[in-house]
């Protein structure tokens, strides 16, 4: 920006110069008739408006490579609800997968007895994402569920910094609160994360609205919506990643 006003103010001080320098005395070979300086004066401001045209387009260009980037450089969300056994012992996961651990989950396992271990299970949720980059970046889970008398649990909150491609988060949705046997009902997943182009974004899963969305976050910090789905529930497993099949 510096460097610009520089220019323009070296350029506009160049009447100025030939005005004090030559024109209030008069120069051996100097002509003094305005017309011939009126139209060295037109051109000259023309000359103006052709290097600020010429700077005007460059840093919309700048400016539209930028947004270009950003949008090449957008990682998605892909997420999944499913019941699994505790510590996902029957079920192959990808070597570099993570299973968050978290204060409902730990306090679930201390609940349950050696003899049940084995035979009991929870939900899970699962998290992947997909794109041109290898990784998204401060990646912010917030997990909202209720019991069937529609009592709010606490929300789940995890903060897993970064999530590469192809690796596997699985999440239990054990709230801190919960008691053994007791029903746990999704109400809404919020992820929000930032891509290798620093643009944050956001990931909703609406469970009551049935709704998954998918939000680029400007820099009012405002929701711009990127798509909009509709889901269905539907009951699903991993077909051949049971490791009893080794």
């Amino acid at each position: 920006m510096k460097n610009i006003i520089y220019l323009y103010g070296s350029i506009l001080l160049v009447p100025v110069i030939i005005n004090y320098g030559l024109l209030t005395w008069s120069a051996p070979g100097v002509s003094t008739d305005a017309n011939p300086w009126l139209g060295f004066l037109g051109s000259f401001l023309g000359f103006i408006g052709a290097i600020s045209i010429a700077l005007l387009n460059n840093s919309n260009q700048k400016k539209r490579d930028f947004e270009q980037e950003k949008k090449n450089n957008r990682s998605f969300i892909l997420l999944h609800d499913f019941h699994g056994p505790l510590g996902l012992k029957t079920i192959k996961t990808h070597e570099n997968s993570r299973l968050i651990r978290t204060e409902g989950y730990e306090s679930l396992l201390g609940k349950v007895s050696k003899v049940d271990f084995d035979s009991t299970s929870t939900s899970y949720i699962k998290i992947s994402q997909f794109g041109n980059s290898d990784v998204i970046l401060n990646c912010n889970i917030c997990i909202s569920s209720m019991d069937d008398d529609s009592n709010k649990f606490p929300d789940i909150v995890v903060n897993t910094g970064i999530i590469e491609k192809q690796i596997e988060l699985f999440i239990p949705v054990v709230p801190s609160e919960i008691e053994k046997g007791q029903v746990i009902n999704l109400t809404k997943i919020v992820i929000e994360y930032s891509t290798l182009m620093n643009e944050r974004m956001k990931y909703i899963m609406d469970f009551d609205r049935l709704k998954e969305f998918h939000f680029v976050i400007n820099e009012k910090n405002e929701d711009v919506t990127l798509f909009e789905f509709d889901i269905t529930g539907s009951k699903w497993s991993y077909p051949n990643k049971s490791k009893n099949d080794d």
